[in-house]
């Protein structure tokens, strides 16, 4: 473990992080930057004695670089700590890597590309997916992101993600961001691998009355207005909607493309007597495409079966 001349770690302890974080709006005080670093003012790192977060602010890369070159003074950024700039606009940002290739978006265990909407609930988006506006531009990501109070804790904005500074806690860790309601309960966590994908690994949100559970490795749950849905393995392909909810009617796989599902229930009317729909794929099926006879054995389409809900 590498100390300072004052035989201090240069590892600050996780509480103190947090109240910085938590002081700062998670952010660069310059900036507002979410891609930030803990840095020492006043008294450097190398002959500090302890880890006061008094003396600790957040800097992004580029201001940080700007202070050791001596462009940007301690004075400057102490005026700045007083007034972080992500408390005046209320978020901290950052971009995201999206390429020219449509992105492949996982929630979960769903997991969809070329599809322009993953999930629409009463007509409005969750999280969508825009062709780019210029040749050779790159695909654009929005989505809105809540906790389980319904309360937005991120949203993305043509690739930029902008977390609130209302939340308990936003970290920054390699290439995940993790939201924090309370010590050790996480809202949302998104692992970031450009240029071409995002992975939601955990979210626990409500949305319009309804409530959206997803766990990386685990069943997806949607439920509100009398329905449940509990999907694994599900994989959506070239269509408009992957899962659109409308009071309680739900959709799956809208407007065309093919859908794969291993397992699946779906109870419309949310009465605990009845198990609701199972479908079950073992091993997993090929894609369903959206006219194809449904694979439940039914004799409809699957558009017309397993495909519509209501």
């Amino acid at each position: 473990m590498k100390t300072n001349s004052q035989n201090l770690s240069r590892t600050i302890p996780e509480a103190v992080k947090r109240e910085i974080r938590q002081r700062d709006g998670f952010g660069c005080v310059m900036c507002g930057s979410a891609f930030y670093q803990y840095d020492h003012l006043g008294t450097e790192f190398k002959d500090a004695e302890t880890h006061d977060p008094k003396e600790i602010v957040l800097l992004c890369g580029g201001c940080h670089d700007r202070k050791t070159r001596g462009a940007l003074s301690t004075e400057t950024i102490r005026m700045h700590a007083q007034s972080p700039r992500c408390m005046q606009t209320g978020f901290s940002w950052g971009p995201l890597d999206i390429g020219r290739d449509h992105p492949e978006i996982t929630l979960g265990t769903l997991t969809a590309t070329n599809v322009r909407s993953l999930i629409t609930i009463d007509g409005e988006e969750v999280f969508s997916i825009e062709p780019p506006l210029l040749s050779h531009g790159p695909f654009t990501v929005n989505a809105l992101l809540c906790d389980k109070h319904g309360r937005q804790t991120l949203k993305i904005v043509r690739n930029e993600f902008q977390a609130n500074v209302s939340n308990w806690d936003v970290e920054m860790s390699g290439p995940l961001i993790r939201v924090r309601s309370a010590p050790g309960k996480f809202d949302l966590v998104i692992r970031v691998e450009p240029p071409r994908r995002l992975v939601i690994e955990r979210l626990d949100m409500v949305y319009k009355n309804f409530s959206i559970q997803c766990r990386e490795g685990q069943d997806m749950i949607i439920e509100g207005a009398g329905t449940l849905l509990k999907v694994t393995g599900a994989a959506f392909s070239d269509c408009d909607i992957a899962i659109c909810v409308r009071g309680s009617s739900l959709s799956m796989g809208v407007g065309g493309g093919s859908t794969h599902i291993e397992h699946m229930i779906v109870n419309p009317e949310h009465n605990p007597r009845r198990p609701g729909v199972v479908f079950k794929s073992n091993p997993p099926m090929h894609s369903q495409g959206r006219n194809e006879p449904c694979r439940c054995g039914s004799g409809k389409k699957y558009k017309h079966c397993h495909g519509q809900f209501s």
